[in-house]
C-alpha cells in the first residue's frame, strides 16, 4: 500500500476548500457550501490526527477522547458529502426527513462510543483490539457511517441519474470514490469482528484505513473538482496560446500602430492584471488583432463595407484591392490565403493575422517609409 504522508492531504483537502469557498462566493450555490464543509472536516481531522500522533502528554483528552474527536470530524465529513448530493440531485423536499435519518444512528453512535472510552479509560490505545471497551468503541464508529456511507451512494448516483445524457466525468469518479469508501467501511467493520476474536495485531486495519483515506476521499475530490480543474487547464492552454499569439503578431502590430497614429488618437493597450494574467493575455491578443484590422482599412480604402461580414470576404476585398491598385500599399500576401479558406470565425482571423506576422517582410509590406514610425520594418 503506498503511503502518502498527511501533510500532502491536509494540503490537498485545504486547497480544495479554499477553491470551492471562492466559488461559492461567486455563485452563492448551497450545494457547493457542502463541499467546502466536507473538505473542511477532512483538513481538520488529518491536521488532528497529525498533532496527536505519538503525543506523549495527551493534552486535555485521553487517547480514547482523541480518537473520539477524530471521529466526530470524519462524520462530519460524510454527513456534509450526503448534503451536497442530496441538494445537487434536487432532493430539497427530502432534507429534514435525510438529516433525521442521519441522526438517529449518530447519535445511537455517540452514545456507545462515550460509553466505551469511559470504560476503556485513559491509558487504553486506540486499536488495542484486546480491550472489548476499544472494540465497542470502534464498532460504535461505525453504527454511524455505514448508513451515512450508504446515503452517499444512493444520491450520488441519483445524481447520475439526474445528468443522464450530459458529461458527467467527475461526478462517475465521485461515484467511485464513493462506493470505495463504502466498501472500506464494510470491509473494516467486518475485520473489527475478526479482530476483536483474536489477539493478531491489526495490521489489515491500518491498510484498509488507508484504502478508504487515498482510494476514496481522494478520488472523491478529484471527482467533485474534475470540471473545475479541466476549465483551469483548458484555460492556461489558452492562454499560452494567447501568448504565443502575443508574440507572433507583436512586429506587425508595431507597425499597424504606427498606421493607426497617422489617422487616429493613439490607443491603449488593456491593463495587465495581475489576478488574471491568462485573461490580460488574451485580451491583449484581441485588442492588437483589432489595431492590425483596423490599420488594415485604413491602408485600404478602396475595400467595400458590404463584403467584409466575414474574415474570408475581407480577404477576398484585399486581394480585389491589390490587384486594382499596386500602388497602394496592403498587408496581405498570397500564400497566407489558405489560412482563412474555412474562415468566417474568430480562430480562422487570428491564423489569418499570425501568419501575417510569421512571413512580414519586404515582399508583403509594401509601404511608403513616411508612412510609418522609425520602428517599423519599410
Amino acid at each position: 500500500m503506498i503511503y502518502i504522508p498527511h501533510g500532502w492531504l491536509i494540503a490537498a483537502f485545504a486547497a480544495a476548500m479554499i477553491w470551492k469557498s471562492s466559488q461559492y462566493r461567486r455563485n452563492k450555490d448551497v450545494a457547493l457550501l457542502a463541499v467546502v464543509g466536507a473538505f473542511f472536516f477532512l483538513a481538520s481531522g488529518y491536521a488532528f490526527g497529525e498533532y496527536v500522533q505519538n503525543r506523549p502528554d495527551p493534552w486535555l483528552l485521553s487517547a480514547m477522547g482523541y480518537e473520539f474527536v477524530g471521529t466526530v470530524l470524519l462524520v462530519g465529513a460524510k454527513a456534509c458529502i450526503v448534503a451536497f448530493f442530496v441538494l445537487a440531485s434536487r432532493h430539497t423536499a427530502q432534507t429534514k426527513k435525510i438529516l433525521v435519518g442521519l441522526g438517529i444512528p449518530l447519535a445511537a453512535s455517540i452514545i456507545v462510543m462515550a460509553v466505551c472510552a469511559a470504560v476503556a479509560g485513559p491509558g487504553a490505545k486506540p486499536y488495542g483490539f484486546a480491550d472489548p471497551a476499544v472494540v465497542g468503541f470502534n464498532l460504535g464508529e461505525k453504527v454511524s457511517t455505514l448508513p451515512i456511507g450508504m446515503l452517499i451512494v444512493f444520491y450520488c448516483f441519483a445524481y447520475l441519474r439526474l445528468l443522464s445524457g450530459t458529461p458527467a466525468h467527475g461526478i462517475v469518479l465521485a461515484a467511485i470514490g464513493a462506493v470505495s469508501m463504502l466498501a472500506a467501511t464494510v470491509t473494516f467493520t467486518v475485520q473489527l469482528g475478526y479482530y476483536a476474536a483474536s489477539e493478531r495485531p491489526p495490521r489489515a486495519l491500518v491498510a484498509l484505513g488507508r484504502w478508504e483515506v487515498y482510494l476514496g476521499q481522494l478520488v472523491f475530490l478529484l471527482g467533485v473538482s474534475w470540471y473545475g480543474l479541466v476549465m483551469r487547464i483548458r484555460a492556461v492552454v489558452v492562454g499560452l496560446a494567447a501568448l504565443r499569439d502575443v508574440l507572433l503578431l507583436w512586429r506587425l502590430w508595431r507597425f499597424a500602430v504606427g498606421v493607426i497614429t497617422r489617422f487616429l488618437p493613439e490607443r491603449r493597450m488593456p491593463a495587465f492584471r495581475v489576478r488574471q494574467p491568462l485573461a490580460a493575455v488574451m485580451e491583449w491578443r484581441q485588442a492588437m488583432m483589432v489595431d492590425i484590422r483596423d490599420a488594415l482599412m485604413l491602408l485600404s480604402p478602396q475595400i467595400d463595407p458590404t463584403s467584409t461580414a466575414t474574415v474570408s470576404g475581407y480577404a477576398r476585398e484585399l486581394q480585389r484591392v491589390a490587384a486594382a491598385n499596386h500602388e497602394r500599399p496592403v498587408l496581405y500576401g498570397e500564400p497566407h490565403r489558405a489560412a482563412v479558406d474555412q474562415a468566417d470565425t474568430f480562430d480562422a482571423d487570428r491564423k489569418l493575422l499570425v501568419a501575417l506576422a510569421a512571413g512580414l517582410g519586404e515582399n508583403m509590406v509594401r509601404v511608403r517609409r513616411q508612412w510609418a514610425r522609425p520602428t517599423a520594418k519599410v
